[in-house]
């Protein structure tokens, strides 16, 4: 048993040193890897850095979708005042009885 823990022991380090690398963007040191193996938190950390990556880009979605829905608005005021516009030389060139 104590063979196969040597084995998986330096592959899943690397694994963890690989997700913080990606995270954080820069290597941590051993005292911090061994840390996180020994906490369980090398796999928790990737998985927060995905939530916070998923409500970054919902947040974004959802003021592109905001934004979108305000430009409709105003096209629809747009279209009226032309159609309102367009209207306003008939009641200029009409003779009055």
């Amino acid at each position: 048993m104590q063979t196969l823990r040597d084995t998986i022991h330096p592959e899943y380090r690397h694994v963890v040193e690989r997700r913080v690398f990606t995270v954080m963007g820069a290597r941590a040191d051993e005292e911090t890897i061994e840390r996180l193996i020994e906490t369980g938190d090398g796999e928790q950390i990737f998985q927060k850095a995905i939530q916070e990556q998923i409500m970054d880009t919902l947040v974004e979605i959802q003021e592109r979708h905001d934004a979108v829905r305000d430009l409709e608005r105003k096209l629809l005021d747009l279209q009226q005042l032309i159609c309102c516009l367009s209207a306003l030389p008939l009641f200029c060139y009409c003779p009055l009885p």
